[in-house]
């Protein structure tokens, strides 16, 4: 399955929620693959963007922490906006819905999760 790191990103409350849910055995050991493959990304998204925070910010004196300045907050989000566009392969075959028509999930977590089903 084919899909953004954006659209990994969006995944990872929905999939908290539904984690959380009572579902049949073999869906929660899917799911739970997933969930390790979509961590493993998300470390990754949030590794890059340390970087991209350690390469155009600059350290406050006071408290140590970075930021980044005004000047390069356009160059951080056009990075960071390219990072988030690339697409990777997620090894996770299409569930049914049926298995899930217990559940109660937002439209907007479905929205979120939506190539993660099929009909």
């Amino acid at each position: 399955m084919n899909v953004t790191l954006a659209e990994i990103y969006d995944m990872k409350e929905p999939l908290s929620r539904l984690s959380k849910e009572p579902i049949k055995l073999r869906i929660a050991f899917k799911l739970n693959r997933l969930i390790k493959e979509v961590n493993n990304n998300l470390n990754m998204i949030e590794e890059e963007r340390v970087k991209l925070i350690q390469k155009l910010g600059i350290e406050d004196p006071e408290t140590g922490r970075l930021s980044v300045p005004d000047e390069n907050h356009k160059e951080f989000q056009d990075d960071y906006t390219e990072l988030m566009k690339e697409k990777i392969d997620l090894d996770f075959e299409p569930i049914n819905v049926e298995y899930f028509e217990n559940i109660k999930l937002t439209t907007q977590d479905m929205i979120r999760l939506s190539v993660l089903f099929e009909e």
